[in-house]
């Protein structure tokens, strides 16, 4: 913008450097040119003196005389347009920011979204566009009434009249720009009621990210290769198997587990497990009666378990241990998964696609434990000597 009103304002002086030509005895191009120049930055200049500096129009005395327009039915405009427009862009940021402590106080324990900036940053978005269309209804109202009515007429009210017609303006003005308002943040809560109808199916795609392609290739073929020379345990496999799944998919189902379902489901993956490894596999599982009763997401300790023998035993020639371990201390949930494998400094084993370690599994448990406790539940990953430790440590309902 700048660099335009320049251009506008110097093309003159460009212009008749350019098409005046000197007659015999006057002075050359150059010459004419620079004093040209000169010209345009002498008016310039002065053009520059006579308009009022941001400082003077914004000095103590014009915000005051600004605000109390905008504030009041009688006093005249004062300041600059944009400055009478940006009152009620301040007014309703404030009021969003209200509403926004407020609805941190009263919902934050149970809605985990309040404990993360971008869950502030959100509510008060829509906050902020209830409370702007409400301060322009009012706005709006209290111009039109001016103009239709007149501030002569409204003067001459008795104090209580005077009282109700305003009062009864700005009810007309929330009742215009709620509803507004309303609409128009109701896009974005739509898109969130349809995402949680949408929980069926990111239920069934978890489930798909843990029951991995190579654990179902790997078991199947293990029980054909056993239906030839070892059907009893083929059988078994098969059950453990069938149990797993069944398990699996119950839980989806019903969006919440135990830690005691949870650990159930575990035990049959370690035995399905062992079944297969042989005796490359040996594992343990200990919990409280306490612990077993505290609720849990589901599959998420299923992830651990898989980890530690995938990347920790498997690369092992001789195998190794898995204790699994659930304890309440104090009013805090600690879940652990301890392995006796390679441990975390040897080689991560590729995965799908090319992918080596385990860091997608882990980012996955850390974005859940973050969504459904915020900053209250952590994940920890130890060098375990040997193998490796993988702790949880969550708040007891």
């Amino acid at each position: 913008m700048a660099g335009f009103f320049l251009c506008v304002v110097l093309a003159p002086a460009f212009y008749e450097g350019r098409h005046d030509r000197p007659a015999r005895g006057q002075p050359s191009h150059g010459l004419a040119i620079r004093r040209s120049g000169g010209r345009v930055v002498g008016r310039l200049a002065a053009k520059a003196k006579r308009m009022p500096t941001l400082v003077r129009m914004l000095d103590r005395q014009t915000l005051a005389q600004s605000w109390r327009h905008w504030w009041n039915w009688d006093a005249p405009p004062v300041g600059p347009a944009w400055l009478q427009a940006l009152w009620p862009l301040l007014y309703a940021m404030a009021v969003a920011l209200g509403f926004t402590v407020l609805g941190m106080a009263l919902l934050a324990p149970d809605d985990p979204a309040w404990q993360h900036a971008s869950g502030w940053l959100q509510w008060y978005g829509r906050c902020l566009v209830v409370s702007l269309c409400v301060t322009l209804a009012i706005l709006g109202v209290m111009r039109g009434a001016r103009r239709l009515v007149g501030p002569a007429r409204v003067r001459g009210l008795a104090s209580g009249w005077r009282t109700l017609f305003f009062s009864g303006l700005s009810m007309l003005g929330v009742a215009l720009g709620w509803p507004l308002g309303m609409a128009l943040i109701g896009t974005d809560l739509r898109a969130l009621a349809a995402l949680d109808a949408h929980s069926p199916e990111a239920r069934l795609q978890l489930l798909q990210a843990q029951i991995e392609p190579h654990f179902l290739f790997n078991t199947l073929a293990t029980v054909h290769s056993l239906m030839g020379h070892d059907t009893d345990r083929a059988q078994r496999m098969l059950e453990h198997f069938i149990d797993y799944l069944r398990g699996a998919l119950g839980q989806l189902r019903e969006g919440q587990a135990t830690v005691a379902s949870e650990l159930a489901l575990a035990e049959t993956y370690l035995a399905l497990m062992a079944q297969r490894m042989d005796d490359r596999l040996r594992y343990q599982v200990q919990a409280s009666d306490a612990a077993r009763a505290q609720p849990l997401p589901p599959l998420l300790l299923q992830p651990l378990i898989e980890n530690a023998i995938r990347h920790g035993l498997e690369p092992s020639l001789h195998g190794g241990q898995v204790l699994v371990q659930a304890h309440c201390e104090g009013r805090r949930l600690r879940l652990s998964v301890r392995d006796t494998g390679v441990g975390l400094h040897a080689p991560r084993r590729p995965g799908p696609a090319g992918q080596t370690g385990n860091g997608i599994a882990l980012a996955n448990i850390r974005e859940r434990l973050a969504t459904r406790y915020g900053t209250s539940a952590t994940l920890q990953l130890l060098d375990a000597e040997p193998g490796t430790l993988a702790v949880l440590d969550l708040p007891c309902a």
